[in-house]
């Protein structure tokens, strides 16, 4: 189970994203096996053809070995 803290920032992430903003963010976590992973994900806002906010558009991908390289 996520920690408020998580949660909370991912619930002000998607807010952001249905006001119209869109982000780009790199978080760090720790998995089961006690290894960090980093991961990038995009928000987007879905937006109707009458302008209206619909929803979260989300993708994320793992980033740990560009993580690793770029330190």
């Amino acid at each position: 189970e996520l920690n408020v803290d998580i949660k909370d920032k991912w619930l002000n992430m998607f807010n952001k994203v249905i006001k119209g903003e869109h982000l780009l963010v790199e978080e760090s976590y720790t998995n089961k096996e006690g290894k960090i992973i980093t991961i990038e994900v995009s928000l987007h806002p879905i937006i109707l053809e009458n302008g209206s906010i619909t929803g979260v558009s989300y993708f994320s991908r793992d980033i740990t070995e560009r993580a690793q390289y770029e330190k």
